[in-house]
């Protein structure tokens, strides 16, 4: 089946965005359809930095979808570690705040999962704690065995690479996620523009002094530069957030 353009999606989104926000102003049913803003941010993420050339545009985009899966976390009380490429987000989107906020994240309902692994992976990597970055090694290991992770070994190569500081190791580690990319579980039109993975993996190296060169179109090079927006755009429900 043929997936619909970026440009179709972003003309969609907008009347969606309009439709869910008119829905959340029911606060009992904010549980039902916040997540829908993730779809949302995504296609005009892909529209702003794929159809517009806009790096910095896209950004705030990309704070939108990690300030939604905050929201979800902090106000609505869900776990934040069930979905992959969750942590991405406030990395990619270089605020520095966002990224502060989901550093403090601890706890979650399902701790053994890859993905739980991956995010606390990613935390330990910026918070330069190495020994808990080996534990989180550990279970991406034992988490690999089978099904739907097994495309995902190349997390574990790169994760390797910080923890023996070892700038090959992380790259081999890239290029690894990016050959078992058409076999990931990625939505359809994300799938034809970017690894949000393999993505985050650069942008980290290079937020720790590491600027590698990654030569893949899924991972944009416009994106690993670490450049903080001076100001960035959200919903009035992120109001809640900034009260915590």
């Amino acid at each position: 089946m043929e997936t619909i353009s970026v440009e179709e999606a972003y003309s969609d989104s907008i009347e969606r965005e309009r439709f869910t926000l008119e829905k959340m102003k029911n606060v009992d049913e904010r549980i039902y359809w916040v997540l829908g803003f993730r779809g949302i941010n995504s296609d005009f993420f892909l529209y702003s930095l794929f159809i517009e050339n806009n790096v910095q545009k896209s950004k705030n985009y990309l704070y939108k979808l990690g300030m939604v899966n905050a929201y979800y976390h902090e106000v609505l009380k869900r776990d934040i570690y069930s979905i992959l490429n969750t942590f991405t987000f406030p990395i990619l989107s270089d605020s520095s705040k966002l990224i502060e906020r989901y550093l403090n994240y601890s706890k979650a309902e399902y701790y053994d999962w890859f993905t739980t692994h991956f995010a606390k992976g990613l935390q330990s990597i910026l918070k330069d704690d190495m020994p808990a970055l080996e534990k989180h090694i550990d279970g991406l290991q034992r988490r690999s065995k089978r099904g739907e992770t097994k495309q995902y070994v190349g997390i574990i190569t790169s994760f390797d690479g910080f923890l023996n500081n070892n700038q090959e190791q992380i790259i081999a580690g890239i290029y690894e996620l990016l050959k078992t990319h058409n076999k990931q579980d990625l939505m359809s039109l994300e799938k034809k523009y970017i690894n949000f993975v393999a993505t985050a993996i650069a942008k980290v190296a290079w937020r720790i002094g590491m600027e590698i060169e990654i030569d893949n179109p899924l991972v944009p090079k416009a994106l690993l530069p670490v450049r903080e927006l001076e100001h960035y755009e959200g919903y009035d429900f992120f109001k809640e957030l900034e009260q915590k």
